[in-house]
């Protein structure tokens, strides 16, 4: 199956995985498209996505590899040029920090097309549409996320208190958090400074949103264990 031609739709689907999450790896691509073939074989796969254009790779750590559009895919899809080349250190991490904690956590992430498509009253020019998820349930909620970089446990508190201000000042958003509806999560590099973070955050914050951590093993990778 491996040396097979890919089939069209798997190509579709590739690009798809990266407009939702900037980014993919051969490893998200096992995962969650091809979880019948070798991480070898989905490797191959990407390298010919690559050289066929329709993929650009650029390094991750080490010899890993990250994938976004290739500028064939730019063409095809109407795309901004810069979708084709390499992230920034910050974005990289970003990306790659929600793109894992989503698989982790079992949450799905929605672009800001459909972010404001979907909650249009919860749409504003100062709130970027575009670390949103949904957490499923019987009552679904809407999620946050927001990414580690390595700061101190407060100066991270003082951020997530500072975007839950941002948005309860908007009525809908206000409605949404008086419902429960609403979390934020927070994605830290490794399990002791989680510890750290629910310190300096507790259960919850301002008594308001439920704030939850989310340790990601994967970005000890950018930036080691001392974290």
């Amino acid at each position: 199956m491996e040396n097979e031609a890919d089939p069209p739709d798997r190509t579709e689907l590739v690009i798809e995985r990266i407009e939702r999450f900037t980014l993919t790896t051969a490893e998200d691509v096992r995962r969650s498209i091809m979880p019948e073939v070798s991480l070898n074989g989905v490797q191959k796969v990407l390298a010919r996505l690559v050289d066929a254009g329709w993929l650009a790779a650029y390094p991750l750590v080490g010899r890993k590899l990250y994938f976004v559009p290739g500028p064939l895919a730019v063409k095809e899809r109407g795309l901004s040029a810069r979708k084709s080349g390499a992230l920034g250190p910050q974005a990289l991490v970003t990306a790659y920090a929600i793109l894992e904690f989503c698989e982790q956590a079992g949450v799905r992430k929605i672009t800001a097309g459909e972010f404001s498509a979907q909650f249009p009253e919860l749409s504003a020019p100062q709130l970027p549409a575009s670390t949103y998820f949904v957490q499923p349930g019987v009552k679904p909620r809407l999620g946050h996320v927001l990414v580690d970089h390595g700061a101190e446990a407060r100066r991270i508190a003082a951020k997530v208190r500072r975007h839950i201000r941002r948005r309860i000042e908007l009525p809908a958003f206000a409605d949404l958090i008086r419902s429960g509806s609403f979390i934020v999560a927070v994605v830290t590099p490794s399990a002791g400074k989680a510890s750290q973070l629910r310190r300096a955050i507790g259960k919850r914050s301002a008594q308001t949103v439920e704030v939850m951590i989310e340790p990601v093993d994967e970005l000890l990778q950018f930036f080691g264990p001392e974290v």
